[in-house]
Order: structure tokens, then sequence, then C-alpha cells
């Protein structure tokens, strides 16, 4: 692959998934889109979303660094919210990452000590790079993006964490998991929810309507 020198830095950016990574995914039925910089396929209930985010610091020529973020979301689950609370969600989001929190992923490696991430500044390194970043999402991030499109899955993985265990309920009643449901709500229940301050509300509103507690 070559890239001209001088470009700007998303436009290389861009240039170079369009080249060389997008006829990779579409094997996959991803589609690029170059103004949004993602890559998005539909999925059963689901839409998987490789967003890709440039770097702060790019500068023509020196940094053209950018990550890539994995997420799944689900129009089922926005339409459903609605029929059953009578209000929009904020997101249909069902789970999400950062490529740096996957597993296994892996970084190319730099001769200059402040490159980071994915950089194609230096055009000798390009094809290199974009190698290793295709490697990564397709024996990590599809992977990852599969795995949790899947309700219980998806609920599964928000009580792990800790994190909005109202939502991990309505994920397991469109499973029609309703034992599920109730054992997430109580599990978030006994929960501080300090860096979510509107969980006790939406745990409570759940208990009493599915549950009459």
């Amino acid at each position: 692959m070559s890239c001209n020198s001088g470009m700007k830095p998303r436009d290389l950016i861009k240039e170079s998934l369009k080249e060389k990574i997008a006829p990779e995914l579409s094997k996959f039925d991803f589609a690029f889109s170059k103004s949004a910089l993602r890559f998005s396929r539909k999925w059963n209930d689901f839409t998987h979303v490789i967003g890709v985010s440039s770097s702060k610091w790019n500068m023509e020529d020196v940094i053209v660094a950018f990550n890539t973020r994995f997420s799944v979301s689900s129009k089922r689950f926005a339409k459903w919210y609605l029929k059953e609370y009578g209000e929009k969600l904020s997101n249909d989001v069902i789970a999400g990452e950062a490529e740096w929190n996957l597993k296994g992923w892996n970084y190319p490696e730099y001769k200059t000590f402040f490159k980071n991430g994915f950089d194609l500044a230096e055009e000798k390194d390009q094809e290199r790079v974009l190698d290793i970043l295709l490697t990564n999402i397709v024996n990590i991030g599809i992977p990852f993006l599969e795995k949790h499109s899947d309700w219980k899955v998806a609920a599964e993985r928000l009580i792990k964490k800790n994190w909005f265990h109202s939502r991990a309920c309505d994920f397991y009643l469109i499973a029609e998991d309703k034992a599920k449901a109730y054992e997430s709500l109580k599990i978030g229940e006994k929960l501080p929810n300090i860096s979510f301050p509107d969980e006790p509300k939406a745990i409570k509103f759940r208990l009493k309507k599915h549950f009459n507690e």
C-alpha cells in the first residue's frame, strides 16, 4: 500500500482504511462510512459498529494515529423500551469496549518513543500497522461483537462489571428469563451506585412494575 505524504492526518487514515481494511471487512458484511470513520453491519437484532477515533495529537507527517472502539446496539431494544416504559432510550447500546480493554489486543512497535496506537505517519510502516490492526479486528474485535449480540451474555457482562443492573434486568426480560431479571435487580439493590446515581430509582421502579415489590 502506498499513501502520499503531505495528506492531512484524517484523510490519510480514511484512505488507508478504505484501501486496506474495508475490502477485508466487507467479507464479514461490514460497510465503511468515510464521513463517520466507522464500519457497521446488521447482525440479527443487533448492529455492530467499529468506530475509529483520530488522536488529538495528530500532526501532518509526524503523528497520524488512531484507535478503535467496538459496540453492539439494538433497535429492537429501543422499541421494546419505548413500549414497556413509555419513553425513549438515551442510547440503544448493548455492549461496548475500547480496543485496549479487549484481551489479547496487540499494538505495533515503533522506533520513535512518542508513537502509540496505530500510527500511519511513516509510509514504510503503514502496511505492517494496518496488517496488525486487521488481525486484531478479525480475531478479537469481531468475536467480541458476536459474543455480546446475545441478551443474556450482555446482561451477565453488566452484572459482572457492577454496572446498570436495571438494564441487565431489561435484557433478561427480552430474553424471557424473569428469574434472572429479578436476581439482577436484587444484586443491584445492595450496591451503593455512587457512579450511577439514577440506578437505585430505576431498580426500584422495575421491582414494582415487573415483580410487584
